[in-house]
């Protein structure tokens, strides 16, 4: 890393402050999404990478998983893929060990698993000029990855809607530059363009807690943008529990006012929802399984695992 690559340095270029460059560096709500592009590239031309992502070579057992958001970390979805991993990794006699709760100092890696992967990501680009084995949960050019099938799947909760007689199907997602939500809104682009039919999208700002964003944000939303809506698809099924529980106290009735189908398929969680479920335990198993390919060198390749239509009560 150059010497003067700094998070100082970054944030007097980029002409913000030090907790703004954390902020677009870990995905953070609180800067524009142009602000952010603007900070992630002045890192990139400084070669600047944050501590927690400067790794030995990798020699041991143990496999860091970066998670790269706050947000994502409390995450239900996490709660379930973090032991999934976990066990499918010590099947390959490997140990996980999260990078950004602690210093890497003293601990050889034998590679890295990313999560909550963004576009131009910087973590990336350090992983591979340092040559340090890695695989991506969500999809990343030219590199090992594994993801459910995000565009698809969103495409069939909207032609599900249609079937069902809806056709002022709106969207939720966020504001954030995760590659895993760009590809569900645009599944949902594509389903509606093909049946010709006007998007209706709303981007909640990515903070704290899906559930409770969805919910203040559909609680206090205007009732005549309620009425251009009969369903919505949404980002995860966090969003869409937080949309029933706000659309319910506004005495609208779910599914007969508004149908509501969420993402991820969540075990209890989503008992009620009618959802696109994927399987975290296949997904885990599939990373551990491309990371030691990536160990051993050979050419990387992504893999794209089958989602599925879960009917529940909410469409």
């Amino acid at each position: 890393m150059n010497k003067k690559a700094t998070i100082q340095r970054a944030a007097e270029l980029a002409g913000v402050s030090i907790a703004s460059v954390s902020r677009a560096l870990n995905d953070k709500p609180g800067i524009s999404v142009s602000k952010r592009e603007e900070i992630l590239s002045i890192c990139r031309e400084l070669g600047y990478v944050p501590h927690s992502l400067r790794m030995l070579p990798p020699k041991s057992g143990i496999v860091a998983v970066s998670i790269g958001s706050d947000v994502i970390e409390e995450s239900r979805y996490m709660g379930l893929l973090w032991p999934a991993l976990s066990f499918a990794l010590q099947r390959t006699g490997r140990r996980l060990l999260p990078v950004n709760t602690g210093e890497m100092a003293g601990n050889e890696l034998a590679g890295v698993v990313l999560l909550n992967v963004i576009e131009n990501d910087p973590r990336v680009e350090h992983l591979v000029a340092k040559s340090i084995p890695f695989v991506s949960i969500g999809s990343v050019a030219n590199q090992f990855w594994v993801a459910p099938d995000d565009f698809n799947g969103e495409r069939m909760a909207v032609e599900y809607l249609i079937k069902r007689g809806f056709n002022r199907i709106g969207c939720v997602t966020h504001t954030g530059n995760g590659l895993v939500y760009k590809h569900r809104l645009q599944g949902y682009r594509s389903a509606m363009a093909e049946r010709q039919l006007p998007t209706i999208e709303f981007h909640l700002e990515q903070k704290h807690s899906a559930e409770l964003v969805a919910y203040r944000y559909f609680l206090t939303i205007e009732s005549k943008s309620l009425q251009e809506l009969d369903a919505l698809v949404c980002e995860s099924d966090e969003v869409a529990i937080g949309i029933k529980i706000a659309l319910e106290d506004r005495g609208l009735n779910v599914p007969k006012d508004i149908a509501i189908v969420g993402f991820d398929g969540l075990p209890r969680f989503s008992k009620e929802l009618t959802t696109i479920k994927q399987d975290v335990n296949a997904i885990a198993e599939k990373a551990a399984i491309l990371l030691e390919s990536a160990i051993a060198g050979e050419q990387p390749v992504g893999v794209v695992l089958p989602v599925k239509l879960k009917i529940g009560q909410t469409a």
